[in-house]
């Protein structure tokens, strides 16, 4: 069968509405997650929909939503997905927005939106380590670790964004993909690692043709 270009008449993703569903559903219901503070690490999950996989630990749930609206269902255009969880007294959070762009989006320019958003919800930034590049899969990566506070919490987290082209719709598929936790329990050198071992796990279908 001959396949049909399809073209993307959906909203472009707007880094400074990330932060809202990620960073308050995160603290909000991390009291209920304490429940499980002694349950053993059982291994690791799959998340694999909308043309994105990635692993996460099994002791924690893997939900997604729509974005920026987390009340709506999440589709192959815009949305979240994450797993989070407190496992021996620590709080984590894997999470990954996805978005479409027509145009190639400036690394640079959606990091920036995403500390912008973090101020929105009230979080203050108290450091930024060096921006670093690296690839995956042939695509450039910017990604940068930082701490910051919401409320009475104290979070570090590594944040990263990179784009593929999505030939089937004539647009570019944005990633946004971080790893957050606990600053009191975690060196910057920890957190960039798990995040690079997160990221090792993820894949994309998009830059595929698909």
């Amino acid at each position: 069968m001959k396949s049909t270009t399809r073209t993307i008449i959906q909203p472009e993703l707007n880094p400074r509405n990330i932060l809202v569903t990620i960073i308050i559903v995160g603290v909000i219901t991390g009291g209920n997650l304490w429940l499980h503070r002694s349950d053993p690490l059982l291994g690791y999950g799959k998340y694999d929909n909308f043309g994105l996989a990635f692993e996460y630990p099994l002791l924690f749930n893997a939900v997604d939503s729509g974005f920026p609206d987390p009340s709506t269902d999440a589709n192959d255009f815009m949305g979240v997905a994450q797993a989070q969880g407190v496992w021996e007294n620590v709080y984590h959070n894997y999470f990954v927005i996805w978005g479409t762009e027509s145009s190639k989006p400036i690394h640079g320019d959606t990091l920036e939106g995403i500390y912008l958003q973090l101020a929105d919800v009230g979080c203050n930034i108290e450091g930024k380590d060096p921006i670093v590049t690296t690839e995956k899969e042939g695509h450039e990566i910017l990604y940068q670790t930082i701490t910051f506070t919401q409320a009475e919490f104290d979070f570090i987290g590594t944040f990263g964004v990179w784009y593929e082209p999505w030939p089937s719709f004539r647009a570019n598929r944005v990633y946004i993909v971080a790893y957050i936790t606990s600053l009191d329990v975690a060196s910057r050198l920890l957190v960039e690692d798990t995040f690079l071992q997160f990221m090792d796990t993820l894949s994309s279908k998009s830059g595929k043709g698909e």
